[in-house]
Order: C-alpha cells, then sequence, then structure tokens
C-alpha cells in the first residue's frame, strides 16, 4: 500500500508544449479543451510586479511516456520531453542544495574549483568540482 504513489509517478510523464496561438490560453481552459493529459501548468515570467504569460505549457500525462502530438483545436502541437533542471548551489557548486543550506565556509569558484574566490575574477583554467573535468561547474 505504501509504494502506490511510486507506481503512480511510474506510468506518468512529462511534456513541453509552445506555440503562440496558446499564449492567453488559461490552465483549465486548455485542460478541458486538450485530451490526452491530466495537469497541466502555464509558464510565466515576472517583469517586476508585472507577471507575463509565455507561450508555454509543462503537460503531465497519464502514460509512461509523453507522446510526440497532440490536437488542441486546429493547431497541432509538438511535444517535447520535459527534463527538469537540478538545483546546483551558487557557493560550492553541488547539486542537492541552494546557497541558504550550504555547510561550506568560503566560496569555491564556479571556474576552477579553488576556493576564496569567485568565478567573476578567475583566470586559472576551468576544473569542475562535480566531475573533475576540464570545464566549468556550470557546463
Amino acid at each position: 500500500m505504501a509504494d502506490v504513489p511510486v507506481r503512480a509517478t511510474l506510468n506518468t510523464s512529462k511534456g513541453v508544449v509552445l506555440h503562440p496561438d496558446i499564449k492567453t490560453c488559461k490552465e483549465e481552459e486548455f485542460l478541458k479543451k486538450v485530451s490526452g493529459f491530466t495537469f497541466t501548468k502555464h509558464i510565466q515570467i515576472r517583469r517586476g510586479e508585472e507577471t507575463i504569460p509565455t507561450n508555454t505549457f509543462i503537460l503531465t500525462f497519464d502514460s509512461p511516456t509523453p507522446p510526440t502530438q497532440i490536437k488542441a483545436g486546429y493547431v497541432k502541437l509538438n511535444v517535447k520531453p520535459y527534463v527538469t533542471t537540478s538545483m546546483r548551489c551558487f557557493k560550492c557548486h553541488r547539486f542537492g542544495h541552494g546557497r541558504e543550506k550550504c555547510r561550506r565556509q568560503d566560496p569555491i569558484s564556479g571556474k576552477c574549483g579553488k576556493v576564496s574566490h569567485v568565478a567573476d575574477n578567475c583566470k586559472n583554467d576551468p576544473h569542475c568540482v562535480n566531475c573533475r573535468g576540464n570545464h566549468a561547474a556550470s557546463d
């Protein structure tokens, strides 16, 4: 019984649709008029105090993989797989926490991985603190 939520998430997937014609559409309206998904999130951006709707929606489908297209009225919308971004700390550049929860005392350069200076002033060769590769932590 305890593993029911896990099964529910394994049988869903997320996809992203974007089109100029859906910019003014509300989430509830989109859910009613387009079939095949169970939840939608309209992406909005903030400019100062103003919230501006974009032409992008994140859709949750009740299948393990999202479809490649859905039909919204007369418009066919291409569905791209939704990939979440990982949380990265901008103090130590490790994944899984933010700057507020970081336990490090001194910041680490995101460019070279060395302590006590920031990437803006760094002239060292790039070195990733996560994979030890020859690139900045942000790459």
